[in-house]
């Protein structure tokens, strides 16, 4: 930021602490560079007993916010000085943390927790038992805060679960459909889809006109219509064919059964040639054994015409 816009910052910074702190605020130098001090205690408006207090004193440098504040702390009552320069340095750090914005009234908050947490009757002093007196104070904090958080988890916990058991319930029964219901579903989806289809360009969605105009206004056949397609298309293939068996003739190469030809020609030679050669020594007496049965059957013969010649 310019000197300007920090100048502005500061003002606005310092009407914003007289508001909210009020007495506790008092202003040690109202113009570059500004200084505060304010009185901070546990609880304000009486919330409880504040056995506790320091004076924070802030000197705002030029070039703030975008440069810290520089804290110094002063115990009023319940602190001692190491408590003090403890507080001091832990401001310190909260401050070079938060450059760039406001952080007075920020500083002021964090510096009312810490003396929440110290804030224990009797702890006036360093003594032991003052740091005794403070360390129990610490356990029951701690313990009410853990406590606290306890409590969170459970209700968090079983408003979750009640929350899931009425879920689960729904599911369980879900949503009772009625001739109501049904045809207020029904024209709402009506609807939903002829939009669809218009906005792709189609018509409507009777008719499978939105798949039609889809596809350059041929409706895709469903699974049914394409298999007794397939079934009449083998059928006129089937017809087709008997037809030319009716009909036409077969062409037969006659090549290939010419060639089967002159193979069983030649296996046939072969086995005369066998045939020839195996039985060519017992002609001879197949010869003679075929003239004596012609003699025999010719005396036969005439045996017979002579019987025949004597009856008559």
């Amino acid at each position: 930021m310019d000197p300007t816009q920090c100048e502005e910052e500061q003002a606005l910074e310092a009407e914003s602490l007289e508001c909210i702190l009020m007495d506790d605020l008092e202003v040690l130098s109202a113009s570059v560079p500004r200084q505060y001090r304010v009185r901070v205690v546990p609880y304000v408006n009486g919330e409880g007993e504040n056995y506790v207090a320091v004076k924070a004193t802030f000197s705002i440098p030029p070039g703030y916010p975008d440069t810290k504040a520089d804290v110094s702390v002063a115990a009023v009552k319940g602190l001692s000085t190491s408590q003090c320069q403890e507080l001091e340095r832990l401001m310190d750090q909260k401050a070079t943390e938060n450059e760039g914005m406001a952080m007075v009234y920020l500083l002021v908050d964090m510096i009312r927790e810490w003396l929440i947490e110290r804030n224990v009757a009797g702890a006036t002093d360093g003594s032991m038992h003052a740091e005794m007196l403070k360390r129990m104070h610490m356990k029951e904090k701690d313990e009410k805060r853990a406590a606290d958080t306890r409590a969170g988890e459970v209700a968090s916990s079983a408003s979750l679960s009640e929350e899931d058991a009425l879920m689960r319930q729904k599911r369980l029964e879900g949503t009772p459909v009625t001739p109501e219901s049904f045809l207020k579903w029904r024209t709402a989806f009506e609807a939903e889809m002829a939009a669809c289809a218009e906005a792709k360009g189609g018509v409507g969605v009777a008719g499978k006109t939105g798949k039609a105009a889809g596809n350059g206004g041929a409706v895709k056949p469903s699974g049914k219509e394409m298999f007794l397609r397939h079934l009449a298309g083998t059928a006129e293939e089937d017809e087709e064919g008997a037809e030319e068996d009716e009909g036409g003739r077969l062409e037969v190469e006659s090549e290939l059964f010419e060639e089967e030809e002159d193979d069983s020609d030649f296996e046939l030679e072969s086995e005369d040639d066998e045939d020839e050669s195996d039985y060519g020594d017992d002609s001879e007496e197949s010869e003679e054994s075929d003239a004596a049965a012609t003699r025999k059957k010719g005396r036969e013969k005439k045996g017979g015409d002579g019987l025949r010649g004597k009856k008559r």
